[in-house]
């Protein structure tokens, strides 16, 4: 049987809001620092392709930046509603978005 928050102690409740809005306030702070991260990152992206550099080391991190690309996939979906030995037709161009990678050293 489940039980309702009304059902338990003052002293419970008081605990159990406590530590909701506790929880509350890092999920707000996480989706905040998400927002700087990303904008962080972008801002990252543009300065190293803006000055083609594609890796930087510092004593803590070290950033690998991969320029936006194009690349060739095939749409096996298609291809295989349609005409397998004919695949070179279904050849689609797909966008590869720049990205980079942060590695945080330890100490």
């Amino acid at each position: 049987m489940t039980r309702h928050i009304d059902d338990v102690s003052e002293e419970t409740r008081t605990r159990i809001y406590a530590l909701i809005k506790d929880l509350e306030m890092i999920v707000a702070e996480r989706k905040d620092l998400e927002a700087a991260e990303t904008e962080l990152k972008e801002m990252l992206i543009s300065e190293l392709a803006e000055n083609e550099l594609d890796y930087v080391e510092t004593d803590h991190s070290k950033i690998r930046y991969t320029a936006p690309s194009v690349s060739m996939k095939l749409d096996s979906k298609k291809l295989r509603q349609d005409l397998p030995d004919l695949y070179e037709q279904y050849l689609c161009e797909s966008e590869r978005k720049g990205f980079i990678a942060v590695t945080i050293k330890s100490e």
